[in-house]
């Protein structure tokens, strides 16, 4: 969230700002604070216009890129070895990523249907197109997530104010609007990047000794 808004206080249901920035960016708090009360829960009868903060966008359009940066210098094989039987491989981390897209693609056409769903948490056992994909080489992989990614960058960068007020609830985290799901996905990411990250590095230090 941007720096200038100060403090969300909303056990009195009303946000407040206390820079000269908080008119230009308190447009991102609510994009992400919005609730089936509508906006009233951040003190506002009416929407105001949403935007996505540049940090937002930034990480939509390449942090994806870190998982080539990461696997730079390891071999597929290498990638595939699990360190610890019982967790996911760095190459299974890659896979999770890739076929995840899918799924929060299609999450995002189903809140744009203006229903307000309840979406399941995702599980990546049942997900048949995260064991399709456990088969492809890498370079494939890649090339998927690269292609998906920009059809959910061209979705995203081309909603109205209007759709991306439009929610959907999560299990655990509750009601989130588009912008909510998005920076939700982007994290979601982050975390498995950190571990390929850990994987990676694990595996040069054990190859070194």
């Amino acid at each position: 969230m941007p720096t200038a808004v100060k403090a969300l206080r909303f056990g009195d249901e009303h946000v407040k700002f206390f820079t000269a920035e908080a008119q230009r960016t308190r447009s991102y708090a609510e994009a992400l604070c919005v609730t089936p009360r509508s906006l009233r829960l951040c003190g506002k009868k009416k929407p105001r216009i949403i935007m996505l903060s540049n940090s937002l966008i930034t990480r939509l359009k390449f942090q994806h890129d870190t998982i080539s940066e990461l696997i730079l210098t390891r071999e597929e094989n290498q990638l595939k070895s699990r360190q610890d039987p019982t967790k996911w491989s760095a190459f299974e981390q890659v896979v999770h990523l890739v076929a995840y897209q899918p799924t929060f693609r299609k999450r995002l056409f189903e809140i744009l249907k203006g229903n307000g769903p309840v979406f399941e948490r995702y599980t990546a056992d049942n997900d048949p197109l995260f064991y399709e994909y456990l088969s492809k080489p890498l370079n494939e992989l890649l090339s998927i997530l690269s292609e998906d990614r920009s059809a959910i960058i061209d979705l995203v960068l081309s909603l109205t104010n209007e759709q991306l007020q439009l929610g959907a609830r999560h299990p655990k985290y509750g009601w989130l609007t588009i912008a909510g799901w998005t920076e939700f996905f982007l994290l979601h990411e982050a975390h498995h990047l950190f571990a390929i990250f850990m994987l990676t590095k694990t595996a040069n230090t054990m190859s070194q000794q």
